[in-house]
């Protein structure tokens, strides 16, 4: 399975939002890391995945909705 890359602004992103949630459960903060690196992989995976954004700007035209389950 192909896995995400992230930009350092990213990690350090996702580290500071694993540390805030830590500081009052460290066990919610382990999930959504989890949780967020899971999503990543996978549509590093399946780059299609998601429906597309209805009436998006030109710009826009290769955005996709995908929900991310608890």
């Amino acid at each position: 399975m192909s896995r995400a890359r992230f930009s350092p602004a990213a990690v350090r992103d996702l580290n500071a939002m694993v540390g805030f949630i830590s500081a009052r459960n460290p066990d919610a903060a382990r999930h959504v890391r989890e949780t967020i690196l899971n999503a990543a992989d996978l549509l590093a995976h399946v780059p299609e995945l998601g429906r597309k954004v209805r009436r998006a700007a030109a710009r826009h035209a290769q955005i996709r909705w995908f929900v991310v389950p608890r």
